[in-house]
């Protein structure tokens, strides 16, 4: 018989109780297929989207609205267990209370005649965040804190209403086209969501009592204490490494060793994982809080955390104020952010940011100009006092015997130009006795010439000093 495995949301056919990949514990599932089945006479399910830990989520029609939503179903083998209905409810609560964008919509929960419980949402054409960063990570930079500042905005509209999710991770995330923005973040499965009740009503997760997914667990909520809000923001932190290194923050072989890492490791740094990529030293700075095993090292609230993240986009940012920077100027300033090390090129460690570090596209083209401008005049000026020179000598001299191009052996196509003519043939520096007085400077040696290669192919003498 095929089991689920909660936290890989993986069906695994093999023996054992245990998950071959997570160690988590497998929960048997039974089939039963609700595909063409109508609920309350108003959503007709259409096709089975996929199963989580403790229910499975269905695409269905909305007669009344003509329009595809998706339907979360409590699986069978928890319809009989209190403390599973309770928390399915508790998350449809919780959820209908949240409007805010970045937070997904429920239309409507309930209970069919027959026990059936279900919670209406909005159906999301989208990727989950999963398999994004699967397929395409390491991210880049901005795409990434992009991400994550849309998170915290979402998780901003949660803790402000009591709720903390307690089970954010990259499964939870789905990314939908919309607005402009190809990446538009869709939290959701509020299933694990603690809600401060203003009646006193007793918590369903009583202290001592461990939930969640053990790779993004906070070290508290792996000791069995009392979570907050900031529990929500070291999941984000693990989320962040994720989505910037393709790798696990901790791997371990079995889920008691992997929360013990959360605990007791310090967190690896960005180039220990990914030596290939370069990343701002304030991104691993952020990190640090985001992932401190101490709760009150962190940001102290999701709005902090993304005025941090928004610094890393513009570093002029005043961190004491909410900047307004759009996507579209981020990802214009932030482009160099991530770049990929060369093989070939040492690693050169900096304190500045690499967006100083490099000339505007637009203009790195004007001092190559200059400096060829310079050059031409400065060819051309040269070649002007030669021709002066030679007019007011009465004597003809070695200078303007060498400067007959005939007198020039051939050069061979595949000579270089220093190399073109031997070392016998060029004429001795001779004093340029016959420069106009204006020429000449006091205190400094008397001019000498010396071949030089002309535009035109021919060589000339130009005078240096």
């Amino acid at each position: 018989m095929q089991r689920l495995c909660p936290y890989c949301e993986k069906m695994v056919d093999q023996d054992g109780d245990c998950c071959p990949t997570c160690g988590a514990r497998l929960v048997r599932v039974i089939e039963q297929s609700l595909v063409g089945v109508e609920i309350d006479g108003k959503f007709e399910i259409r096709e089975l989207l996929g199963k989580g830990g403790r229910g499975a989520v269905y695409l269905a029609r909305q007669r009344s609205m003509d329009r595809e939503v998706a339907i979360k179903v409590l699986l069978p083998e928890y319809a009989a267990d209190p403390t599973s209905i309770a928390r399915f409810y508790q998350e449809a609560r919780a959820v209908s209370r949240l409007s805010h964008a970045n937070c997904i919509t429920v239309y409507d929960f309930g209970q069919t005649e027959q026990g059936l419980l279900y919670i209406v949402m909005e159906y999301l054409r989208g990727e989950p965040l999963t398999r994004v960063v699967k397929e395409q990570a390491p991210l880049p930079l901005v795409r990434a804190v992009h991400i994550a500042i849309q998170i915290c905005d979402a998780l901003a509209e949660a803790h402000e209403k009591g709720i903390v999710h307690r089970d954010l991770k990259l499964g939870n995330v789905v990314l939908v086209p919309q607005h402009g923005n190809p990446d538009f973040v869709k939290v959701l499965d509020f299933g694990l969501a603690k809600v401060a009740r203003a009646d006193g009503e007793k918590a369903l997760t009583a202290t001592g009592t461990i939930s969640g997914t053990p790779y993004y667990m906070s070290p508290e909520q792996v000791l069995g204490e009392i979570i907050d809000l900031r529990s929500d923001l070291y999941s984000l932190g693990v989320m962040l490494f994720e989505m910037l290194t393709r790798q696990r923050l901790f791997k371990a072989d079995t889920d008691n060793a992997l929360m013990l890492k959360h605990v007791t490791d310090p967190v690896p740094r960005l180039d220990q994982v990914v030596p290939e990529l370069v990343f701002p030293p304030a991104v691993d700075r952020l990190l640090a809080r985001a992932l401190a095993k101490k709760r009150e090292q962190r940001p102290a609230s999701a709005t902090e955390f993304k005025r941090e993240l928004l610094a890393l986009l513009d570093p002029e940012t005043d961190r004491a104020t909410m900047p307004a920077l759009s996507f579209e100027r981020a990802l214009a300033r932030t482009e160099p952010l991530l770049p990929v090390s060369r093989p070939d090129l040492p690693r050169v460690e900096s304190s500045t940011s690499p967006t100083e570090s490099l000339p505007a596209p637009g203009r790195r083209r004007w001092p190559l100009l200059l400096l060829a401008v310079a050059i031409a005049l400065g060819g051309l000026l040269a070649i002007a006092l030669s021709l002066r020179d030679g007019e007011t000598t009465s004597q003809p001299t070695p200078v303007a015997d060498a400067a007959v191009p005939v007198t020039t052996p051939p050069i061979p196509a595949d000579a270089s130009p220093v190399d073109s003519a031997p070392a016998a043939t060029l004429p001795a520096p001779v004093p340029d006795a016959g420069l106009p007085p204006q020429a000449r400077k006091p205190g400094k040696k008397p001019k000498t010439v010396i071949p030089k290669k002309a535009p035109d192919g021919k060589r000339r003498l130009l005078p240096i000093e």
